[in-house]
């Protein structure tokens, strides 16, 4: 008397930017559409690459396809629109320790260029 099992289901999506975020978005927004008594948030793992693996972890966190959606065109009523310094902001302290070494950092590719040309490389430049 074996009792059937049912396996785990995995939502796996692939990169491509953002434009391929969106694409999925709205290919996830007609599968949810189309699946009866689940949605693409139902599954047991979700694996992304790139913008897959950031629509999979909204999804895996329980934010619809629906949702993302209305994210993107910024009028969702709850989640403010995203902007561009919620994904980089320059660090300016960072940015002047930077600067304030590399004279130093110069001067040592330069003598190390001079003591052994053949062993430059651009890692040291960083």
């Amino acid at each position: 008397m074996s009792s059937a099992k049912r396996g785990k289901t995995a939502l796996v999506l692939a990169g491509g930017g953002l434009a391929g975020g969106a694409y999925e978005v709205g290919a996830l927004r007609a599968i949810d559409d189309l699946l009866v008594d689940r949605t693409v948030n139902d599954f047991d793992i979700y694996v992304g690459t790139s913008a897959g693996a950031l629509v999979t972890s909204l999804l895996a966190n329980g934010v619809s396809p629906e949702d993302m959606l209305q994210v993107f065109r910024g009028d969702h009523p709850t989640i403010r629109n995203m902007e561009s310094r919620d994904i980089l902001t320059l660090n300016g302290s960072d940015v002047l320790r930077w600067a304030k070494g590399l004279p130093r950092g110069l001067l040592c590719i330069a003598q190390n260029y001079v003591n052994a040309p053949e062993s430059l490389n651009i890692f040291e430049l960083m």
